[in-house]
């Protein structure tokens, strides 16, 4: 009986402690709060923590902060659960109350799993790790506690927001990492910038003009990417044509450039209504077509393209007509050679000269000059041709112009004066026969 009796407290005891095994012990609630919740790359996050397990005199206890864009939770491992993430914090002392307080820079890339990634605007997560208790202190990769945290672009804003292909748009950026390099993308196709900015400045902020590549007619992606940070805008593309030249005479060829059109589309351009061309687009939209100007009166006309899928624009044309031809003028004629000719080509004063000349006005008066002097004037016959008489007038010895005009035809030839010798002088003896006094 005594032997029942004990069986029965053992059995006791044991279901008892079976029971306290059994009732789970209330584990210490650790939580962690991030502020901001949101934030750009390279943005500055506060972590508080609190709930985990205490420092004490005897013993320092230690966390480590992982990024990632993986989702995981409590119990789960990093590198098992998480393979991608960057570490921004660690070595972390908890206080006496299980408490911590730091701050991260929100990184770029996560490179330090085993795979790596761009931070892109999207949704991540902070996760917190111990470290054991003793040397050398490697962290126990089970993750104890998890925030969210969600990772915002930059803003960007384009202007104009729509027109054709070619035009100018202004891109105006903020909110992006300070002093990063700017990448374009049009339709996921990366374009140049062709003025402004190709880096942030130190705020994270830029201005920058691209060009709108040939696409067809619609809404297109223009897409920036700082850092691993990505912002978007549409642009819409308007059809177009432009005509070489804008004027010219019936008949003239004109060459007719679209773009902004359908994809492989048909495309039929009117002049005045009436269709001069057929052409097809390529799979961006454009053409290139000629047409000859038609049969119609001066003026200005709509030259219009318009493709199947109902794009279409408009340009002007003016047809003009070739001036008068005007009658070619009478040339004036040349004056006819003259010629001269003096009976001597030297002489004294006084002495006769006679004066032919041929080649002057038809009954033309001619002046005679001789020097500055004007000895005669005299009256070609309807041949041109006169005779003159003169004499030489008194002038220096040497040469001198003979110069022979009518008013449009002047000739010269050069008369040289003789010197005049001085007379023999007399004799000094007495005449012949006169006795000389005494």
């Amino acid at each position: 009986m005594k032997s029942v009796h004990m069986l029965r407290l053992i059995v006791l005891i044991v279901v008892m402690a079976l029971l306290v095994m059994a009732v789970p012990v209330t584990a210490q609630t650790r939580s962690i709060e991030l502020d901001p919740e949101e934030g750009t790359v390279g943005s500055t996050v506060t972590v508080v923590g609190e709930g985990f397990n205490k420092s004490t005199e005897s013993t320092d206890r230690y966390i480590i902060i992982y990024f990632s864009s993986q989702k995981a939770s409590t119990i789960d491992v990093i590198d098992a659960k998480v393979t991608i993430y960057e570490v921004v914090r660690d070595g972390i002392w908890l206080n006496f109350d299980g408490e911590f307080n730091e701050a991260f820079t929100v990184p770029a890339e996560l490179n330090d799993g085993d795979d790596t990634a761009d931070v892109v605007s999207g949704t991540y997560y902070a996760y917190v790790c111990y470290y054991t208790l003793t040397p050398p202190y490697n962290v126990v990769k089970t993750i104890r506690a998890v925030a969210e945290f969600t990772v915002i672009g930059g803003d960007i804003t384009i202007d104009p927001e729509e027109g054709p292909v070619g035009s100018e748009v202004e891109i105006t950026g903020e909110d992006f990492m300070a002093d990063e390099g700017i990448t374009v993308f049009y339709d996921d196709n990366e374009i140049e910038i062709e003025s402004g900015d190709d880096e942030t400045d130190s705020a994270g902020e830029f201005v920058s003009t691209i060009l709108i590549p040939e696409s067809i007619a619609g809404t297109h992606t223009i897409k920036v990417t700082v850092g691993g940070s990505e912002a978007e805008a549409e642009f819409t593309v308007e059809t177009e044509i432009v005509l070489d030249p804008t004027s010219g005479e019936a008949g003239a060829e004109v060459i007719v450039n679209g773009a902004g059109f359908g994809r492989r589309s048909d495309v039929v351009v009117y002049f005045d209504a009436e269709g001069v061309v057929t052409d097809t687009t390529s799979s961006d939209g454009s053409f290139d077509a000629t047409f000859t100007v038609p049969e119609l009166d001066k003026g200005i006309y709509d030259v219009e393209a318009e493709d199947d899928d109902g794009n279409l624009d408009t340009a002007k044309f003016t047809i003009t007509v070739p001036e008068p031809t005007q009658p070619t003028p009478t040339p004036t004629p040349s004056p006819s050679a003259t010629a001269i000719n003096v009976s001597a080509a030297s002489g004294k004063v006084g002495s006769d000269l006679i004066i032919t000349g041929a080649g002057f006005a038809a009954s033309g008066m001619v002046t005679i000059e001789f020097g500055d002097e004007i000895l005669d004037t005299v009256v070609a016959d309807a041949s041109g041709i006169f005779v003159a008489v003169l004499k030489v007038p008194s002038a220096k010895a040497g040469e001198h112009a003979i110069s022979i005009s009518d008013g449009t035809n002047t000739d010269e030839v050069t008369f040289t004066v003789e010197a005049v010798p001085p007379p023999i002088p007399k004799p000094l003896l007495p005449e012949m026969g006169v006795k000389a006094e005494t």
